[in-house]
This record gives structure tokens, C-alpha cells and sequence, in this order.
């Protein structure tokens, strides 16, 4: 058996792990944002998990606040709710594209913020690849997800060292074998495209090795350490 780590086209790894990451930081500033907004209007942080943001906004955000700096506020609560309830409609509706284009469209320094942070493998778990063909002017990126250790059974992966085909595969895996999920066109062949070089494929194992290779041991033992010093500065 032979292990892989796999590596996908960086806009597919941003509508599907990173959006992950993207949805769970908006949920984050959206929460931050709520309780900054509470505070300011006097009310409490816990309002909100009681009743729902509309029930707030009528009750103390109403547009018959005749205080300018009251209404200002009460305008930015009601666009906050606008926009809330828009990313939750389309995250309901678990259309990843469509979720990515609310971020385009509203949230584009947030994408470009953890494009750059993969660029530094300040991303943990992924490995940031700008192109694996040197001088392709046409690469939007690739990461190495580091987390997916995927398994082959050496002869499929002989097989596609050479290049494999679905009808080849399939009567391999019509041997016994477990099917690995690999996706071959009828019309298509898995054939190796490139070979990272050094020292980035060293890199890579790396951080693979680094996210995986942490050993812990137990903490000293206070009275084991004082016996030990005792000795160390003894006559």
C-alpha cells in the first residue's frame, strides 16, 4: 500500500475547506459585531439568545428614535439584520458557489486575507502550491491538503505511474480491491503531470511531519527534580 497526500486547484479548496473556514469566521464577526452593538445601545450581550434580532430591532432599535445618534444606530442594526438573515438564507440552501459569491461580493479583503495567510502556511493543515509547472502564467494556485492521508494498493499505483485508465482500474478494483474513490474520465487516463522538486517537496513533509510528529511526554516531577538539584549543589 502506497500513501498520498492530495493536492486540489486552490479555487475548489476555497469553495469547500475554505469556505468552511470564511463561514466560521463571518458567524464570528456577525456575533462581535451584535454584542458591540448592544452594548452601545445599552442592552445586554445575552438579548440576543432570547428573542430573535427582528423582535430587537422593533423593540429598541424602532425608526421613532428622534435622536440623531440613535438613529444612525438604529440604521446599521437594521442593515446588520438585512445582511444577517441574507448569508443565513443562502448558507441554508448549502449551494457552495453561491455562498463563495456573497463573500465575493461582500466579503472580498476576507478572501484575499486567507489567500495570503495559506501563501505564509499560516493555515494549519494546508499547504499553499502557486503552480506545480514552472512558468505557467495561467496557475490560480494548488493546496496539499496535509490533514487526507489518502491510501493506494501498490499495484493501482504502479499502474498509474505508467498511466491508468477507467477500464484498467475498474477490473482492478473488480479483483478484491477496495475502490480508493478515484475519479477517471471514459475518455481519460491518471498519469502523473509533474514532480515537485527541492526543496519545496521537503518542505511539504515538513509541515506534514510537523502537524503529525508532535510527541508528548509527562510533565517533571516537582520532587524528582528537587532530589536532582539537591545532588547538583550538594558539598
Amino acid at each position: 500500500m502506497l500513501n498520498y497526500l492530495p493536492l486540489v486547484k486552490l479555487k475548489d479548496w476555497l469553495r469547500r475547506d475554505g469556505l468552511d473556514i470564511l463561514v466560521e469566521q463571518e458567524k464570528s464577526d456577525q456575533d462581535g459585531t451584535l454584542k458591540a452593538m448592544l452594548r452601545q445601545a445599552g442592552l445586554s450581550d445575552a438579548l440576543a439568545t432570547a428573542i430573535s434580532l427582528e423582535r430587537i430591532e422593533a423593540t429598541h432599535f424602532s425608526a421613532e428614535q428622534s435622536n440623531k445618534g440613535q438613529r444612525k444606530l438604529n440604521e446599521k442594526f437594521s442593515e446588520y439584520v438585512a445582511e444577517v438573515r441574507d448569508f443565513e438564507g443562502i448558507e441554508y440552501k448549502g449551494d457552495s458557489d453561491a455562498l463563495f459569491s456573497w463573500f465575493s461580493r461582500n466579503r472580498k479583503k476576507k478572501i484575499e486575507e486567507i489567500v495570503r495567510r495559506l501563501s505564509r502556511h499560516g493555515v494549519l493543515g494546508h499547504y499553499l502550491l502557486e503552480r506545480i509547472v514552472d512558468g505557467d502564467p495561467e496557475s490560480t494556485g494548488y493546496v496539499c491538503l496535509l490533514r487526507e492521508v489518502v491510501t493506494l494498493p501498490r499495484n493501482v499505483a504502479e499502474k498509474i505511474g505508467k498511466g491508468l485508465d477507467k477500464p484498467t482500474y475498474e477490473s482492478l478494483c473488480g479483483t478484491g480491491l477496495t475502490d480508493q474513490g478515484l475519479m477517471i474520465g471514459a475518455d481519460d487516463m491518471a498519469v502523473p503531470v509533474i514532480e515537485i522538486g527541492s526543496p519545496t517537496i521537503e518542505h511539504i513533509l515538513q509541515s506534514f511531519s510537523n502537524l503529525f510528529g508532535r510527541i508528548g511526554v509527562a510533565d517533571p516531577v516537582d520532587k524528582v527534580i528537587g532530589k536532582i538539584i539537591d545532588g547538583c549543589i550538594a558539598d
